[in-house]
């Protein structure tokens, strides 16, 4: 497993992300990130469907990324009028189905960097 998620997950959660049915998540997560690393921006969206690959690893992706440490990914929603929807609301506004463009994960790149920035010391 990459250097970028092993910083993310706790021993019981790399576990879990290594597990064979984890592992084409886990990868599009790492890939995701690794895309963004480097953006001055403080935060990244990346659309849920570009975590999740096919239908039937939702439930996977979903599993993964309530492993990440809290305040790194926050579930986020756009409507079609324009108006965003994070954590709980966007859970709502989903599952009304009232008129949502985009679902994604807002990623926090600064708190992302300061938990590789370790690892990368050490070499």
């Amino acid at each position: 497993m990459a250097v970028l998620i092993s910083a993310l997950l706790d021993t019981d959660a790399m576990a879990f992300a290594t597990e064979p049915a984890m592992l084409g998540v886990s990868a599009r997560l790492e890939q995701a990130l690794t895309t963004h690393l480097d953006d001055a921006a403080g935060s990244v969206d990346i659309p849920l469907q570009a975590l999740v690959g096919d239908a039937d690893s939702l439930i996977m992706a979903q599993m993964l990324l309530a492993q990440l440490p809290p305040g790194l990914a926050c579930l986020g929603a756009r409507d079609t009028a324009g108006g965003m929807h994070e954590g709980d609301d966007a859970l709502s506004t989903c599952a009304s189905g009232r008129g949502i463009q985009a679902v994604f994960y807002r990623f926090d790149l600064a708190l992302l960097r300061s938990r590789l920035r370790p690892l990368k010391a050490a070499g």
